[in-house]
């Protein structure tokens, strides 16, 4: 049976992308950053709340994510965290980058070091991509970030 972790598994992505998941036979790891009884809802409105294992994880705790990965030892591992606000990202631009890049570093760090051959899938956003109007998008595109946030994401691609 493949195993995958969702980093993030309580937001909408996460949450889809679990039924996705155990559909195909998958079983599936979730962490948060935030495990309140409100945050789950949609993990219980998709009737998965008891197919899906909760960890709890520090994304700044590099000891935590490598003990993790190590125990777990994951096929597939999917980023899904992190804030999503670009007016936020605006008013504190070094915490977006410290809660969007940094995490990511540190999962991309203990994978080369452990040499794991886990996927690791990170989820982008168009705010790599800033103001570009007119011109369909694709991964050949430059990347023009306008934002705090849309360049803390750039950063973790």
């Amino acid at each position: 049976m493949k195993s995958a972790l969702i980093v993030g598994i309580t937001g909408q992505t996460g949450a889809f992308l679990s039924r996705e998941l155990l559909s195909h036979g998958y079983s599936v790891v979730g962490t948060s950053r935030d495990w309140s009884e409100s945050n789950l809802w949609r993990l219980r409105q998709l009737g998965l709340r008891d197919d899906v294992e909760l960890l709890s994880l520090s994304l700044h705790d590099y000891a935590a994510i490598d003990q993790l990965l190590e125990s777990r030892a994951p096929d597939e591992i999917y980023y899904l965290a992190g804030p999503s606000s670009v007016a936020a990202s605006f008013r504190e631009p070094s915490t977006s980058m410290d809660q969007i890049y940094q995490p990511v570093l540190s999962f991309l760090e203990v994978l080369r070091k452990s040499e794991s051959h886990s996927s690791f899938v990170n989820a982008a956003s168009t705010d790599c991509f800033g103001n570009q109007p007119g011109i369909t998008l694709d991964e050949h595109s430059p990347l023009m970030p306008v934002s705090p946030y849309g360049t803390a994401k750039t950063a973790a691609y």
